[in-house]
């Protein structure tokens, strides 16, 4: 009986690894196609398994970025700056620091 059960949790999380890298490669299709609003929506899908990955929080601000949500892009860039490692954090400060510029309205 012990040995179904062990059998049982295993295949689950099988299954649920199967999703969670599934999503992640429609996210990066996605992206490539240039459909940054459904790349978004699949990097957030991704990220609602794995909350703590800053690599795929950035994708997710770039591809928020890109599909013109600059609030949400910023709020990600953020949070991928707190997680992130030195060069991350590099990039999506300069991604913030873009948005920012594209917000403002020049005399």
């Amino acid at each position: 009986m012990r040995v179904w059960i062990y059998i049982v949790i295993g295949f689950l999380g099988l299954e649920a690894g199967q999703v969670h890298a599934s999503s992640l490669q429609e996210a990066y299709k996605a992206f490539r196609d240039k459909n940054y609003a459904g790349a978004e929506e699949k990097f957030a899908e991704h990220l609602r398994s794995s909350p703590q990955e800053p690599e795929q929080i950035y994708n997710q601000g770039v591809a928020a970025m890109l599909a013109g949500k600059t609030k949400e892009a910023q709020s990600l860039f953020e949070r991928a700056q707190q997680l992130g490692e030195p060069s991350l954090k590099a990039k999506a400060g300069y991604n913030r620091a873009l948005i920012d510029i594209g917000s403002r309205q020049w005399e």
